[in-house]
């Protein structure tokens, strides 16, 4: 027999992100507060999905049956206090001042104080650096290739002398 199914609104008062659960005030019943409930996710498996819900958070629970205890946070929502003021035409996930936005046209931006890449990159198309660019320990191109450490100086373009390796 299928469980009845209810839900609730209330706000999320504890977190637990090891378990991955969240305690919460449920305003519409006397403002008692939840023991730690599941956080439901879109993927958990091998490849994973995890955001947990701030402290304060608008969430929508629901409950199996009876019992209080039996229940999941199935997400938060937007509200006239808390607006999206998203577009239409983009995929934006926007994290503690960090933002990546990938559009409609196909256009990715990541705004963030600092990013890092752990992996191999590359790079299919051209590449602009509007500001400075540090190497750590080599780059190479094609015909030309430079290394420098802590104390090497900032070559410009002019002082480059370009060496075209032959074959052997």
């Amino acid at each position: 027999m299928i469980s009845l199914v209810k839900g609730a609104i209330g706000i999320v008062q504890s977190i637990d992100p090891v378990n991955y659960t969240a305690s919460v005030q449920l305003k519409e019943y006397e403002n008692v507060i939840t023991k730690q409930l599941q956080i439901l996710a879109p993927i958990t498996l091998a490849n994973k999905i995890t955001c947990i819900p701030k402290v304060g958070t608008s969430v929508l629970v629901l409950f199996v049956g009876d019992n209080a205890d039996n229940g999941f946070i199935i997400g938060s929502y937007y509200s006239k206090k808390n607006q999206a003021n998203e577009k239409q035409d983009e995929f934006k996930i926007n994290y503690q001042g960090a933002t990546l936005t990938i559009a409609e046209n196909g256009n990715v931006d990541i705004t963030a104080s600092k990013t890092t890449i752990m992996s191999n990159t590359e790079i299919i198309g051209d590449l602009t650096v509007t500001k400075n660019a540090t190497v750590a320990q080599k780059l190479s191109t094609k015909d030309f290739s430079a290394t420098g450490g802590a104390e090497s100086k900032s070559i410009k373009a002019e002082s480059i002398k370009y060496k075209t390796i032959g074959e052997y």
